[in-house]
């Protein structure tokens, strides 16, 4: 039989179409045995069913034949795959008469977004245009286009001088959650960089909204981890950034940061202790700090300065001034694995300073590390393979949720002396509270450390 069907690459924003129509994808592995200009062998599991498909020609009408195959089968030809192994998700429909497969591609060919229409004969081939529903997320008709065949995709990648120049503007037109998606394995360093640090600044600002309209602690902490995931990236790729732009926007972001810190610690510290202790006449007075600190806060993200930083920084990101020339023509995924093998290293070195000796400053420090350490990886998760950095991002997560602990049952002893030492009604009852926080921090401690010492011992490769 012949296959007759057009292929289109799509925009990201595709994804609001699936999500609009509540389509349900299916998960597809494919790989090639045999890849060469009068055909192709593939094998593919689609669900739970296998199967093997020999292609014949060209362009939109080739020749196809296609069996089901066994579980067993597969797995032995998969050892003998060549080029990269495909990983996609496929939402099929049926539109007049017509069937259509839109996949969104994983791992190196992440980013990659198509359309597949499939047509019963050559008049129905010829005269198609996409409906006007689809036509919006169109970016190219690719049905004479080979090096976006799957063989050739297997065998090549991504076309990165064709893909990358198409796609990247469209990022300016999604939103927040799209933005999510958009990492392009094929795309520059600087191009990469772009992408992840303008999803970070439109989430700063989002998050600056809601903070103005209401007292949410979560808005605060979230506005703050975008801060501190903008800082991540920019300090792990600053050999990448123009001097001059690095330095303003670096420190800049640490300052907004800075004076979050204490409505932040506050937050922490209101959270974990009963209201009826927080709101009695002797009790401590938290409440009334966090407002201060809050309309400190708000006066902050109200100020022209503030307004015009993020003005000038979402401008620079866009037209691409923020880095060096050279980044331009790098790839994403050796850059990658270099900066996370470098401060996986010196984590490590901060490890073993704290086992020698332990210092505070040297808890605060491996902490840092590891929030930029879990912030790299999640975004580079389906760059670098979902399978190899997953397992890393847990015990990141882990670690990174002990030390915050400690960290912050540090910072609520340091604040409770503090108020003992201002108001002498509380004194008392704040002994048995001190005393409680200090137990817990000792116990945290020794968690803390057997996992650092654990996380050193094992081998990192990304």
């Amino acid at each position: 039989m012949y296959e007759i069907e057009r292929k289109y690459l799509a925009k990201p924003t595709i994804r609001v179409f699936l999500a609009k129509h509540r389509l349900t994808p299916h998960r597809v592995v494919q790989f090639y045995t045999v890849i060469n200009n009068e055909k192709s062998v593939r094998y593919r599991k689609l669900g739970s069913k296998y199967y093997k498909t020999v292609k014949k020609g060209s362009g939109g009408i080739r020749e196809e034949r296609e069996i089901e195959i066994s579980k067993k089968r597969y797995k032995k030809m998969k050892k003998k795959h060549i080029g990269k192994i495909i990983r996609k998700d496929r939402y099929t429909f049926v539109e007049k008469g017509l069937h259509y497969d839109i996949d969104l591609y994983h791992g190196e060919l992440a980013g990659l977004h198509t359309i597949e229409v499939e047509f019963p004969d050559q008049t129905s081939f010829q005269n198609f245009q996409l409906p006007d529903p689809l036509r919006s997320y169109l970016l190219e008709d690719l049905t004479l286009d080979e090096r976006y065949k799957n063989k050739n995709l297997a065998l090549q990648g991504i076309p990165s001088e064709h893909f990358s120049a198409q796609i990247l503007p469209t990022m300016y037109e999604m939103d927040i959650e799209a933005l999510e998606h958009f990492l392009v394995g094929n795309l520059s360093t600087a191009d990469t960089l772009r992408v992840i640090l303008y999803k970070f600044a439109l989430s700063i600002l989002h998050y600056e909204a809601l903070i103005q309209q209401r007292d949410e602690p979560e808005d605060l902490h979230q506005f703050r981890v975008n801060l501190r995931s903008s800082r991540a990236f920019l300090k792990s790729f600053s050999a990448c950034f123009e001097p001059a732009s690095y330095n303003d926007i670096y420190q800049t972001l640490c300052d907004v940061a800075t004076q979050t810190n204490h409505a932040r610690d506050l937050d922490v510290i209101a959270a974990q202790l009963p209201d009826q202790k927080r709101k009695s006449a002797a009790a401590l007075p938290i409440d009334q700090e966090r407002e201060a600190e809050r309309e400190k806060i708000r006066a902050m993200l109200q100020s022209q300065h503030f307004r015009d930083f993020f003005n000038d920084y979402l401008a620079a990101l866009r037209n691409g001034t923020l880095m060096r020339a050279e980044t331009h023509t790098q790839a994403i995924k050796t850059e990658a694995s270099a900066v996370l093998t470098a401060l996986h290293r010196k984590i490590c070195k901060h490890i073993d300073k704290e086992e020698k000796h332990f210092d505070p400053k040297q808890i605060h420090k491996i902490r840092i590390g590891f929030k930029k350490l879990r912030y790299l990886l999640e975004e580079f998760e389906e760059l670098l393979g979902k399978k190899r950095v997953e397992r890393y991002i847990q015990e990141g997560k882990r670690l990174q949720t002990l030390l915050g602990d400690y960290n912050d049952t540090i910072t609520q002893i340091a604040l409770l002396k503090n108020y003992a030492s201002q108001h002498k009604e509380i004194k008392i009852s704040n002994k048995k509270l001190i005393k409680q926080r200090k137990k817990r921090a000792k116990k945290l401690l020794k968690k803390v450390q057997k996992g650092l010492h654990t996380f050193k011992e094992k081998r990192f490769v990304v």
